[in-house]
C-alpha cells in the first residue's frame, strides 16, 4: 500500500519466489470499514500541527490498493497469475489501555512523522485527543474492538525470470489504459 511504484515493487517480490509461489497478503479496503484509522487520526491532528496533505485515489497510502480492480492491475502487471481477492471483514484485538492504544495507531498512521517530532506535551494531547475518539471501539475491561474491511489477495508467481509490464520501455502506461 505504501509502495512509491507498487508494479515495480510486487515485481520484486514476484521474482524473489519461486516459480508458482503463491502470495497471500491482506490490504485495506476503504476508510468507511476501517473507521478507527481516521478516529487517531482526527483526535490526534489538533494537538500536532501541520499534517502532511491524506494521500488519495491511487497515491501510495493505507487505501492505495482499495480498488480491487487497481490492485488485480497492478499485480498482472507485474507477472503474477491467478489473481484474486476476496472481501475479509476482520474485528482487530488490542488490550484496554487506551494510551498505548492510541499511541500504536497514530503512530502508524498519518499522523505519525508528526507526533513523533511533537514535543512531548504534543503527544500527551494527541495521545488524549486519539483515545477519546477511539473510545467508542472499546469495551471497558475488555479491550478494543477493531473493524477492519480487507482484501485477501491471492496470487501465483510466474518465472522468476518471466518479464513484466515494469519492464516494459513503455511503462507505466498512460492513466486509463489497461495494463497486460
Amino acid at each position: 500500500m505504501l509502495l512509491a511504484d507498487p508494479v515495480a515493487g510486487c515485481t520484486a517480490i514476484r521474482r524473489s519466489m519461486r516459480p508458482a509461489g503463491r502470495l497471500a497478503a491482506t490490504v485495506f479496503r476503504d476508510g468507511t470499514v476501517n473507521q478507527w484509522l481516521f478516529a487517531a487520526m482526527l483526535g490526534a491532528a489538533p494537538h500536532l500541527g501541520a499534517l502532511p496533505p491524506l494521500p488519495v485515489g491511487a497515491e501510495p497510502g493505507p487505501f492505495a490498493f482499495a480498488d480491487p480492480a487497481r490492485l488485480i492491475r497492478i499485480l498482472t502487471a507485474a507477472g503474477w497469475t491467478t489473481v484474486t481477492t476476496t472481501p475479509c471483514d476482520v474485528v482487530m484485538q488490542a488490550p484496554d489501555d487506551a494510551e498505548a492504544v492510541a499511541e500504536w495507531l497514530v503512530e502508524i498512521g498519518p499522523a505519525g512523522a508528526a507526533y513523533r517530532a511533537a514535543p512531548p506535551a504534543g503527544q500527551a494531547a494527541a495521545r488524549a485527543g486519539a483515545a477519546r475518539l477511539l473510545d467508542r471501539f472499546r469495551e471497558p475491561d475488555v479491550g478494543y474492538r477493531l473493524p477492519a474491511g480487507l482484501w485477501l489477495v491471492t496470487a501465483t508467481a510466474g518465472a522468476a525470470d518471466e518479464p513484466s509490464a515494469a519492464d516494459d520501455p513503455s511503462y507505466p502506461p498512460p492513466e486509463g489504459t489497461k495494463n497486460r
